[in-house]
């Protein structure tokens, strides 16, 4: 039987949907297409991860689940989010909100600016 590893993640929807909006951004922007086979299969585990959590926030399912396999490329993510958007005042505390969140901490609705 094969154990899948996930991270749990719970945060106010409109947190884990940018998330998903910035991992999209991140896979056109790291792995365009068209790029070599393992920039594909980057490109295709970001965007599916982005779909699954979308998904999951469609149906009000708390916490979100995701593979753990993917977490550094998510934080890289992140990382291009914030250097994309460093002079927007609510960049840098959305971007440690996002972290935060996908190290396993929950971040409660009224904290996300």
């Amino acid at each position: 039987m094969k154990i899948m590893k996930t991270i749990s993640m719970t945060g106010p929807a409109p947190a884990l949907q940018k998330m998903s909006e910035v991992i999209c951004l991140y896979a056109d922007a790291a792995y365009p297409r068209g790029g070599s086979e393992c920039a594909q299969a980057a490109r295709s585990g970001l965007t599916d991860t982005a779909a699954k959590i979308s998904e999951q926030l469609n149906r009000n399912q708390s916490p979100v689940i995701i593979s753990r396999r993917i977490k550094t490329h998510i934080k890289a993510a992140i990382q291009y989010y914030l250097e994309a958007n460093s002079d927007q005042k609510d960049a840098e505390p959305r971007s440690r909100m996002m972290l935060d969140i996908l190290n396993g901490e929950t971040i409660e609705d009224q904290d996300w600016p």
